[in-house]
């Protein structure tokens, strides 16, 4: 007779899905500022081009899931960070325009403008910090709150700066 395993949890599942999301476009950031430490001379345009692709793709799939499944849900258990959810929504939108941007610069720097190595280095890197910055709070903030469920409560001072 099969053991009964506990029925799937939705929420968990959604939230598990969307962190490995986050966690890929951590390590396809690791990866293109490896790449960019090279910068003039040993970069590799190919893998920098593929990278800054599948960055883009990711990073949709990642946006398309927090917009449809995860605000929508905190939206409607915590009325109280509808403007944090709406600038996590500008930042979305900020972070696809930079992403097509480094990806139109290294697609000029693949095809021969080396002249442009230190611009190239620093969109890139604009990039992933800002990036790094943003998938840091949806891990911190985001994915425990709607982990919690609807029962929980947002506390705002969670989000309080604190020395060390």
């Amino acid at each position: 007779m099969p053991v009964s395993s506990k029925p799937p949890n939705p929420i968990e599942e959604r939230a598990t899905a969307i962190d490995i999301c986050l966690g890929n476009q951590l390590e396809l950031c690791r990866r293109l500022e490896t790449l960019v430490d090279a910068l003039p001379f040993r970069f590799d345009t190919l893998a920098a081009t593929l990278l800054a692709e599948r960055l883009r793709s990711t990073m949709q799939m990642s946006h398309h899931l927090e917009e449809t499944i995860i605000f929508p849900a905190l939206s409607t258990c915590h009325p109280e960070i509808h403007g944090m959810l709406d600038r996590l929504r500008e930042e979305h939108l900020e972070d696809q325009d930079q992403t097509r941007d480094v990806q139109d610069a290294v697609g000029a720097f693949a095809l021969g403008n080396r002249g442009e190595a230190e611009a190239v280095g620093y969109m890139v890197r604009c990039l992933f910090v800002s990036l790094r910055r943003h998938l840091a709070h949806d891990r911190e903030y985001i994915l425990p709150l709607y982990r919690k469920g609807p029962t929980s409560r947002f506390n705002p001072e969670s989000l309080r700066f604190r020395e060390p």
